[in-house]
């Protein structure tokens, strides 16, 4: 393996202390950076991508909080459009959603979009759409919900070369688009 940076975009301080600590302890090649999405702006994404360290991903991991996931997207773009502006683009973009019910689930299959489209804007950059179901009791309240139970396959599957994943019931599948027929429509 070779060492590697990544920046995560993290909804709480509490997620980012799990990310930094776990992976740590699962990669130790990769060095995490963690910014809170309220500190997200142009500017620290700028002083994030002037260092002399070459950020080869960019992870931004949704708030599981039910009242935030409607707002979700709009977070996502403004990230996605500040990386088109950059001299250096990471190779990876990770879109990581916790969650908790099929609305959720709705809002962050959308991201599927813009897996779509970047790949015309940003062909160099691989964009990764990941869905985590969270079906842990002790975690439907977004409070005490924790990425702890997935750094591992997030992990995993930041090695692995499909970018539209959905960890469903236990099970890992991969999402895909379907043609439709207009005939039929």
């Amino acid at each position: 393996s070779v060492a590697q940076h990544w920046l995560c975009l993290v909804p709480t301080i509490k997620w980012q202390k799990a990310l930094t600590k776990h992976m740590s302890q699962v990669n130790p090649l990769v060095t995490v950076t963690c910014l809170l999405h309220e500190d997200v702006n142009a500017e620290k994404l700028n002083a994030a991508y002037a260092t002399d360290t070459r950020i080869d991903t960019l992870m931004y991991v949704a708030n599981p909080d039910p009242a935030c996931v409607t707002s979700q997207t709009d977070g996502v773009v403004d990230v996605l459009q500040h990386i088109v502006t950059l001299k250096t683009q990471p190779r990876t973009v990770a879109l990581i959603g916790l969650y908790q019910n099929e609305l959720q689930r709705c809002y962050f299959e959308s991201w599927l979009g813009f897996e779509n489209s970047l790949g015309l804007i940003l062909p160099s950059v691989t964009i990764k759409v990941l869905l985590l179901e969270d079906t842990t009791e002790k975690q439907k309240k977004a409070q005490t919900q924790s990425i702890n139970p997935w750094i591992q396959p997030i992990c995993q599957e930041m090695a692995i070369d499909d970018t539209r994943v959905l960890y469903q019931k236990q099970q890992r599948l991969l999402l895909k688009n379907t043609p439709v027929d207009e005939t039929k429509a």
